[in-house]
C-alpha cells in the first residue's frame, strides 16, 4: 500500500512538474514571438526613418550640385571678366580676381558640405544593411530608399529638361 502510494504521489508529481514545464515553455515561446513582432516593427520603424533621412539627403546633395554648377558658371564669367579687364588695362581688374578667389572658396566650402553629405548618407545606408535583411527574411516589401531617391532624381531632371525645351 505504501508502494501504491509512493507511485501514485511520484506520477501527480511528474504531471505537475511536466505541466510546469510545458506552462513555461508555452510561456517562453509567446514571449519569443511578442519580441520577433517587437523587433519587425522597429526594422519597418527604421526603414521609414531612413526614407525620410535618405530622399532628404539626396534633395540636399541635388541642391548643392546645382550649387557648385552655379557657382563654376560664375567663376568662368568672373575669369573672363578678368582678362578682360587685364588686357584693357582695367582698374577693376583686381576686384574681378577677389571675386574670382571668393568664389573659389565657396565652391570649396559648398563642395566640402556636399561631401559631408554623401558621406552621411552612405553611413546611413550601411546601418540600415541589417533592417534591410530583416524586412526581407520576413517577405516584408517594400521599395528600397536609394531606387525612391534614383527615381526623384529622374523625374526632377526629366522636368527640368521639359521645361527648358518651353
Amino acid at each position: 500500500r505504501n508502494c501504491d502510494t509512493a507511485v501514485h504521489s511520484t506520477s501527480l508529481l511528474g504531471e505537475f512538474v511536466h505541466s510546469g514545464f510545458n506552462t513555461l515553455a508555452n510561456h517562453i515561446t509567446k514571449q519569443r514571438k511578442d519580441q520577433e513582432d517587437l523587433h519587425f516593427e522597429t526594422h519597418k520603424q527604421h526603414l521609414e526613418m531612413f526614407r525620410g533621412l535618405y530622399l532628404s539627403l539626396g534633395e540636399l546633395a541635388h541642391k548643392k550640385d546645382k550649387r557648385i554648377e552655379e557657382i563654376d558658371r560664375a567663376i568662368q564669367q568672373s575669369h573672363i571678366q578678368q582678362e578682360l579687364a587685364a588686357e584693357t588695362l582695367n582698374p577693376n581688374a583686381k576686384k574681378y580676381s577677389d571675386a574670382k578667389k571668393e568664389l573659389l572658396r565657396v565652391r570649396d566650402d559648398v563642395e566640402d558640405d556636399l561631401n559631408e553629405l554623401k558621406e552621411k548618407a552612405q553611413l546611413a545606408l550601411n546601418n540600415f544593411a541589417i533592417s534591410e535583411k530583416a524586412l526581407c527574411e520576413a517577405g516584408f516589401n517594400f521599395i528600397h530608399p536609394t531606387v525612391e531617391q534614383q527615381e526623384q532624381e529622374l523625374e526632377l531632371k526629366a522636368k527640368m529638361v521639359e521645361y527648358k525645351a518651353i
